[in-house]
């Protein structure tokens, strides 16, 4: 029975590639930026993966504890199983220019993976 039970389970919550959302994190972002500089933002950058049908993709803002510098540099990951490699690069480039034009950094670096954000191979950077 406890078998059968965690067979079931597994089953129901096994997720396939189709199953993961996209995600985006943009670190670093300036404080004392308007909400709606964000809201707007976000849509363009949900508009960019939905054009290449890569959706659904979610967009974090995490807040850093850290004030010194802050804008200076912005760190993007990009991770999800449904962007083929051979579009990785271009939506490295598009994500990491909307950011700038938002932003505009000193540095920022775009990383594409499509699991772990730390194991990104494809990167559009601004020294």
């Amino acid at each position: 029975m406890h078998q059968n039970k965690l067979s079931l389970f597994t089953q129901l919550f096994q997720l396939t590639e189709e199953s993961v959302m996209n995600s985006i994190h943009v670190w670093g972002t300036p404080n004392g930026i308007e909400e709606g500089v964000y809201k707007t933002l976000t849509a363009t950058l949900i508009r960019i993966f939905e054009s290449r049908e890569f959706d659904p993709v979610v967009v974090f803002f995490p807040p850093d504890r850290m004030q010194w510098g802050l804008g200076e540099e912005i760190k993007i990951y990009i991770s999800g199983p449904q962007i083929p490699d051979t579009r990785k690069q271009e939506l490295a480039e598009l994500v990491g220019q909307e950011v700038y034009s938002v932003f505009h950094p000193k540095y920022i670096d775009c990383v594409v993976s499509r699991d772990e954000p730390l194991s990104g191979e494809r990167r559009w950077f601004i020294p």
